[in-house]
């Protein structure tokens, strides 16, 4: 376990749009979220909880979104005054096909989504997939010369293209993917730029948790729209209230209309 990501590593990232971090968190952390997951979804096969966490395990929460191993992920990469933009507790049993990077609403700020499985997951149970190389949007960001190249994914990107016949007309199974499988105590991270889907049968938990850069004033528009779309950028109050003063900073408002500060205490 260890706190910020070394140049490699973020380097693996802004390449290739993603990078697995072996071994990050604690082991007992990581198993306490896996039963609060559990019983926040109880015996349903398939669910989306927005801000489950923060809903059914306020501390605990609290004390994943503090930890060096997990916040420092954020900061390495994003600029260690990166602002929260939304969580989400999700559990899978069925594929859930290609996504990312929709070119519906492009963003103008780097952003990037950390992925913690409570539970072994691998290729026969659905881990994660994704497609090196696709995170044009991010790339943009990184490299201006990115806004001249063709999106040659963009029929796999949006599933409305896709209702009458599969994308490059093979199954979505068998486009060419990486498999990201993780182990309790992995965490994974990769930009929503970058296509990613899971393929499986079996019942699987996660953890998404979206972090962007400190947003300019030019950002605003885009903001207010991503916030209609119901994109995120509500901090729930539990973290306004959080003992940590960390993850207080990380929820405070970039709309102009603040989220609850609770009073300073000790972090």
């Amino acid at each position: 376990m260890t706190a910020p990501l070394d140049y490699q590593q973020t380097m693996r990232l802004n390449t290739f749009g993603f990078v697995e971090l072996r071994r990050r968190l604690d082991p007992e952390l990581v198993g306490e979220i896996g039963a609060a997951m559990a019983a926040l979804f109880g015996d349903a096969e398939a669910a989306e909880m927005e801000e489950g966490l923060w809903q059914a395990a306020p501390e605990l929460a609290g004390r994943l979104f503090a930890t060096p191993a997990f916040a420092d992920v954020a900061g390495s990469i994003l600029g260690h005054d990166f602002a929260y933009v939304r969580s989400s507790c999700l559990r899978l049993s069925v594929d859930r096909s290609w996504r990312g990077g929709s070119g519906v609403l492009r963003w103008p700020v780097p952003h990037i989504t950390l992925l913690l499985f409570p539970r072994a997951v691998d290729k026969a149970s659905g881990c994660m997939r994704v497609v090196p190389f696709s995170h044009q949007n991010f790339l943009r960001l990184l490299d201006s010369r990115w806004d001249q190249a063709p999106d040659y994914l963009y029929g796999l990107r949006n599933p409305d293209l896709r209702w009458q016949h599969n994308a490059f007309g093979v199954a979505d199974q068998d486009i060419p993917s990486l498999p990201l499988e993780s182990e309790p105590g992995d965490l994974l991270v990769i930009t929503e730029d970058a296509l990613h889907a899971s393929f499986g049968r079996s019942r699987r938990d996660y953890l998404a948790a979206t972090f962007m850069a400190n947003p300019r004033d030019e950002h605003f528009y885009f903001l207010r729209e991503l916030q209609a779309s119901g994109g995120g950028l509500r901090p729930p109050a539990a973290m306004a209230e959080s003992a940590h003063e960390s993850v207080r900073r990380m929820a405070r408002g970039v709309l102009g209309t603040p989220a609850p500060v609770a009073p300073e205490r000790a972090g």
